[in-house]
């Protein structure tokens, strides 16, 4: 015969069913259980099948060429494979990795160009401005001779003390 304190025990644990029954139909188990699942094939059978896929399915492509493609079901529904948008694709990534070394490279080339270009104005500011003062050709009996860049002439004048003593 079964006692009442066992007989307690089974209700008990039957309403604890009752309560896991209800959380299991009302989809509380699917908001609180998560699982990975994650699906793998080829993208000429993926994109022939067009299978549903999951919500939060992560769906592995590998392309013809041995690279790999990654797509997500971001969705609350299921949704099919060429409906779902690529998430990463490592033909993607090489070539913005390739471009970002192409980028680096020209800007470095950039950088020593303009430095190049800089030091060019600055030896030719230099040249302009010896070129618009009046270079001394010679000195004699008192006399400058100069070449005026200015207006193509010579200017002859007469000597300063100093241009006498260098002359």
């Amino acid at each position: 015969m079964t006692t009442e304190q066992e007989i307690q025990n089974l209700k008990e644990q039957v309403a604890n069913l009752e309560v896991m029954v209800k959380n299991l139909t009302s989809g509380y188990a699917s908001t609180h259980i998560n699982r990975i699942q994650m699906s793998t094939d080829t993208a000429a059978k993926w994109e022939k099948t067009n299978r549903a896929c999951k919500p939060g399915e992560l769906i592995v492509v590998i392309k013809a060429n041995g690279h790999v493609a990654i797509k997500m079901n971001r969705e609350t529904t299921d949704s099919l494979y060429n409906d779902i948008p690529v998430l990463w694709d490592e033909d993607v990534a090489s070539t913005l990795a390739n471009a970002m070394t192409d980028a680096k490279a020209a800007a470095e080339t950039a950088k020593q160009s303009a430095a190049s270009a800089t030091e060019s104005v600055t030896k030719t500011e230099a040249a302009a401005k010896s070129i618009n003062d009046k270079t001394l050709l010679a000195t004699m009996d008192g006399l400058v001779i100069k070449l005026n860049a200015q207006d193509n002439g010579i200017d002859v004048a007469t000597a300063t003390k100093e241009e006498n003593a260098n002359g």
